[in-house]
């Protein structure tokens, strides 16, 4: 196996496997998600696309009236290389998404109050995580 590190701060094009909604998910959790581009390092594909990377929900917040916006974060701590099968340990950044608040404005005049609204990401939603640790990766020669 020849081994290779790819740096800290490089991006991983995600797509959502697992869906996650702050009404129902819980600390702990596991969120799953497939890279859909390859990340490549001086000409050669390190991890293609396909893999899977493996992760928990770090934090939750569920909406109420009293917080109308929802939230879930989450990161990933395994990538499971698509070709070898083999898993490494993966560190990203942190994972945030909040609801986005929409006002109920009534008969055209606008109101104070806000609706509950929890954050849901949907199976097959794209997204970006960093990495925030090297990653070291081997590759049969």
């Amino acid at each position: 196996f020849a081994r290779y590190q790819v740096a800290a701060g490089t991006a991983l094009l995600l797509e959502m496997s697992t869906p996650l909604n702050s009404g129902t998910s819980l600390v702990d959790d596991q969120v799953e998600a497939v890279l859909w581009s390859p990340v490549v390092q001086d000409g050669i594909e390190l991890v293609p696309a396909g893999s899977t990377v493996f992760g928990k929900i770090t934090d939750f917040t569920r909406a109420t009236d009293q917080r109308p916006t929802g939230s879930v974060s989450f990161a990933f701590k395994i990538i499971e290389h698509a070709g070898t099968g083999s898993r490494e340990t993966l560190s990203t950044h942190k994972i945030i998404m909040e609801a986005q608040r929409v006002a109920d404005t009534g008969r055209g005049k606008p109101k104070k109050r806000f609706d509950p609204v929890d954050v849901a990401i949907p199976a097959g939603m794209r997204l970006v995580a960093m990495t925030s640790q090297p990653l070291i990766v081997r590759i049969p020669r």
